[in-house]
């Protein structure tokens, strides 16, 4: 950035490569979801992650309960994820700040971000393993919870069936809780598998969340083998049970996940080792 150049407020979803937020360099958006914004940035020689919360866009001098509860969740997620060494979690580089992000080159870090490190990975048969990098629910033990029983948690076009569901009836309107369980993170490791091996998601995104949450209860999902024939099998069919409707219908936990990944390496032979195409996402998306 050219020196000088005067410092503005940046719309945390709308920056472009080439921009600055602080010290760091944007390359490419990576991602939107309900909370915030995440950039592939760039720092001198070093690439890094780098998370904006939505609500960091609004007047430090007009900041709602609800926003502040989300700078709360950032900066837990920051150390929450500082607090972890492991080669699947991104490692924290710079904490949250309570400034508005602006077009600056002399700020110390952006405003309620996390910067982690681009990537850590380790090795297994030659390939990447998966990298973690949202903790953005994550609180310790010993700390108070932020959200609230009658707060929509999360982005609407990933609530699971049954959250959708709950979200649309008397029981919520009268502030009722809802009740969170494994499957609710099953289902959303599912969706994400199946944007992964498809290029597409389960259910198509539609405006407005009355419609979002209709087409959540009742749209068929199509079978990812449908989608992408090149999936191996027992993979389609892991992450379609993943998905289902019914919460009792898919495993019953992490564990039964990763019992039923290893079964699907120890005896999958040559079709999951070799490489398969995924289709891009339809125009529409």
């Amino acid at each position: 950035m050219p020196a000088g150049e005067r410092s503005v407020p940046v719309f945390p979803s709308a920056l472009k490569a080439g921009e600055f937020v602080g010290q760091y360099e944007i390359v490419e958006r990576l991602g939107n979801g309900g909370m915030a914004s995440v950039y592939k940035v760039r720092r001198g020689e070093g690439v890094y992650v780098l998370k904006i919360l939505t609500s960091c866009f609004i007047d430090d001098a007009v900041v709602s309960d609800e926003q502040r509860a989300n700078r709360l969740r950032a900066d837990r997620e920051f150390f929450a994820i500082r607090a972890l060494d492991h080669p699947n979690i991104l490692r924290a580089s710079a904490p949250c700040s309570q400034r508005s992000p602006t077009r600056s080159p002399n700020s110390t870090a952006p405003a309620c971000s996390t910067v982690t490190s681009r990537r850590r990975t380790s090795s297994c048969g030659g390939r990447d393993d998966p990298v973690l990098i949202d903790l953005g629910i994550a609180r310790h033990v010993n700390l108070e919870p932020v959200t609230l029983h009658c707060e929509v948690v999360g982005t609407n076009t990933h609530f699971a069936p049954e959250y959708a569901e709950h979200l649309d009836s008397r029981a919520c309107a009268l502030g009722e809780p809802f009740a969170w369980t494994a499957q609710i993170d099953l289902y959303a490791l599912g969706y994400v598998a199946y944007e992964l091996i498809t290029g597409r998601p389960p259910i198509t995104p539609h405006r407005g969340d009355e419609a979002m949450l209709r087409a959540i209860r009742n749209d068929p999902v199509p079978d990812a083998r449908d989608v992408n024939a090149s999936i191996p099998g027992p993979l389609g069919a892991l992450v379609m049970q993943l998905i289902e409707r019914d919460p009792s219908a898919r495993p019953q936990g992490a564990e039964a996940v990763q019992a039923t990944l290893a079964e699907i390496l120890a005896t999958g032979g040559a079709e999951l080792d070799a490489e398969f195409d995924v289709p891009p996402p339809p125009a529409d998306l």
